[in-house]
């Protein structure tokens, strides 16, 4: 989802120690935002982004504010596969094993800059 700026634009905020100030982007500039930290921005989305909470899905159709594949027309070519084959994956799942069973004492999400990200919690199915 990278964007380039035309010309010299002011964003309302992300500047200054607090991140609140407003930020210059000059014109040329790339912007990639990380769909990761404004996905659990309580402003964008809810304020328990974080909590195991599937009931939420029930009723949200959420618009601009989840971005997993981008939007509009540069949207991801590849977004019907993924969503295809994760809920291929996710009722396999389901149909082999009976629960998931926690095997770690660090339960915190860790969060490293690379293609993927994943849980350092160790899990056992069956």
């Amino acid at each position: 989802m990278t964007r380039g700026a035309i010309r010299d634009t002011n964003l309302p905020r992300g500047g200054g120690p607090s991140g609140k100030s407003p930020i210059l982007v000059k014109a040329g500039f790339l912007v990639t935002p990380n769909s990761s930290v404004f996905h659990r921005l309580a402003p964008c989305y809810q304020p328990d982004a974080a909590a195991f909470r599937p009931e939420r899905w029930e009723y949200l159709r959420p618009g601009w504010n989840y971005l997993p594949f981008g939007g509009g027309t540069r949207m991801c070519a590849g977004r019907n596969l993924g969503l295809i084959e994760m809920a291929y994956v996710l009722a396999r799942m389901v149909q082999e094993w009976d629960g998931v069973e926690c095997r770690d004492e660090v339960v915190e999400w860790v969060e490293e800059i690379k293609l993927s990200m994943e849980s350092k919690m160790l899990l056992r199915l069956g």
